[in-house]
């Protein structure tokens, strides 16, 4: 049995930025959703306008924010260079190693 990895580059995952973006739209329409509902709800005198406009903020807020939209993905992160088994750069232990020869 060998493991495969995949590699990452072909995997479409959400930045940090995205990530933050993603938050901020969130944070943004509960909080409009949630007062606009409730001051709704309070002039109808009605509770159930006020979960109507949670519950519809919360679909609208689910709709863009959990799937890996493309502008999620605009700051892609820059990986450092995989290590060798011994713990060394690979591109630093084959500049020893040329280095070493030479002396």
């Amino acid at each position: 049995y060998q493991r495969r990895v995949r590699d990452t580059e072909d995997i479409a995952a959400m930045d940090l930025k995205g990530q933050e973006l993603a938050e901020f739209l969130f944070k943004v329409i509960m909080i409009i959703c949630g007062v606009g509902g409730w001051i709704a709800g309070y002039f109808l005198e009605s509770f159930q306008v006020t979960l109507i406009a949670v519950a519809g903020g919360c679909a609208l807020s689910a709709l863009l924010v959990i799937p890996d939209w493309p502008w999620y993905n605009k700051n892609p992160i820059k990986w450092l260079p995989a290590r060798n088994a011994k713990g060394n750069d690979d591109d630093a232990s084959s500049s020893e190693s040329e280095s070493a020869k030479t002396k």
